[in-house]
């Protein structure tokens, strides 16, 4: 992927989120799949985003993207969260930073390690 193209994501999202914060899960899920690798809080925003949706397709997508914030961040994924979100570590957000954990496994299994199954494509 050429630079720029990921570096355009880092910047676009946020200026769409600005202008219409509730409905641009679509730009922080294409965020995260072209430069989710360079900051985490695109994850967070898509996952944000993508909870408050119902449908099967947010679903889906709230699952590619857990993965690929673990596969990407690992443990920084859920202490960014925290950082970000104060209340989650007293209990105010708490219950998300557990749904999420408690999401891991789902994810993992939806969307298994390409190295250990070299038929599947990996990201989203």
């Amino acid at each position: 992927m050429d630079p720029l193209c990921g570096d355009a994501w880092t910047h676009y999202a946020p200026l769409v989120a600005e202008e219409d914060p509730e409905q641009c899960a679509n730009e922080w899920v294409a965020a995260v799949s072209l430069a989710g690798h360079l900051d985490v809080r695109h994850h967070i925003h898509a996952l944000a985003l993508l909870t408050q949706d119902s449908s099967e397709t947010a679903a889906v997508l709230r699952l590619a993207v857990l993965r690929l914030a673990l596969d990407q961040h690992g443990e920084r994924f859920f202490e960014e969260i925290q950082r970000q979100d104060p209340g989650a570590s007293t209990g105010g957000s708490a219950s998300y930073l557990q749904y999420l954990r408690n999401t891991v496994d789902t994810a993992q299994q939806v969307f298994p390690d390409a190295e250990q199954e070299p038929g599947l494509l990996r990201g989203i």
